[in-house]
């Protein structure tokens, strides 16, 4: 029985076809071959975080963001898909993911503040998140008590100045 050309050339097509929609996939993070555990993460804000964002544990990154989008049960929130692609891994009760910036441009990821509790928090449920403070917070923060004291020196140094006026211009 001999093949026709017409079906050869069909089934180099679709397995060209196949491995570029893998290889493209494999390229993005997602492999079909392994497991991944869906959670999903609500915030008030997420002032950068993107799409492929990494998803730490203690700096070692167990998996990534796939999907951000507005809540539609309250519209000031914002509800993050991430999954984590280790299945050994499990999220404790407790746990927090926090945004935080990777690298001083401003690259945001989210890091696994793992809790203590001995229960899992189920695949597919929603966590409450946090955000870390940017570096200019940071900063401010910092630079707040410096500059309480140098308006103190400022006002004490105003009025010796005007002590010292009052003597030497009599």
């Amino acid at each position: 029985m001999k093949i026709s050309r017409l079906v050869l050339i069909g089934l180099l097509f679709f397995g060209t076809l196949t491995i570029l929609v893998w290889g493209l996939n494999f390229l993005k993070g997602k492999n079909f071959l392994q497991a991944e555990k869906v959670y999903y993460a609500r915030y008030e804000k997420i002032s950068g975080l993107m799409v492929s964002s990494p998803i730490t544990i203690n700096g070692f990154q167990v998996g990534d963001v796939r999907e951000i989008n507005l809540s539609m049960d309250n519209l000031s929130e914002i509800l993050v898909r991430f999954v984590l692609t280790y299945p050994d891994i499990s999220i404790p009760e407790g746990t927090i993911p926090r945004i935080y910036s990777t690298d001083l441009m401003g690259t945001k990821g989210i890091e696994l503040l793992m809790g203590e509790s001995e229960h899992s928090i189920a695949l597919g449920d929603t966590i409450r998140g946090t955000i870390e403070g940017d570096l200019k917070d940071q900063v401010n923060t910092q630079m707040l008590p410096l500059k309480k004291k140098a308006e103190d020196l400022m006002a004490s140094m105003d009025s010796v100045l005007l002590a010292l006026h009052l003597v030497f211009d009599k």
